[in-house]
C-alpha cells in the first residue's frame, strides 16, 4: 500500500483559484490537502514547479482538476510547465489505482 503525503491536490487555472480555495477550505479539516497558492511556505527554497509536479505525480492520492480550456495551455514561448503538468496528469489518471 502506498503512503501519500496528501489525500487530495488541486490543479486549476488562475481564474479558478477562488473556487479551488473554497473547496480546499471545506475539505482541509478532514483531509490532507495541497493547494499550490496556499503552499508557499512549503515551496520556499525549492523549484516550485518541480515540487508541484512531484505532488501531482507521486505525493497525492487524488488530484482534482478544475478543468477549463485554458488549463494546461502554454503560458508563454517555450513553456514546459503545461506539458509537464499534463503529462503527469495523464500518467496519474491512467496508471494509479486508488485504494
Amino acid at each position: 500500500m502506498m503512503n501519500f503525503q496528501y489525500d487530495i491536490a488541486f490543479s486549476f487555472t488562475k481564474e479558478d483559484e477562488g473556487v479551488a480555495t473554497q473547496i480546499n477550505d471545506l475539505l482541509q479539516d478532514r483531509y490532507q490537502t495541497f493547494l499550490y497558492s496556499s503552499a508557499q511556505e512549503k515551496l520556499a527554497g525549492t523549484d516550485g514547479e518541480g515540487t508541484f509536479n512531484a505532488v501531482l505525480k507521486e505525493q497525492a492520492r487524488l488530484v482534482a482538476v478544475l478543468l477549463r480550456p485554458e488549463w494546461g495551455a502554454p503560458r508563454g514561448p517555450g513553456s514546459s510547465r503545461s506539458r509537464s503538468r499534463t503529462g503527469h496528469m495523464t500518467r496519474a489518471t491512467t496508471s494509479r489505482r486508488l485504494s
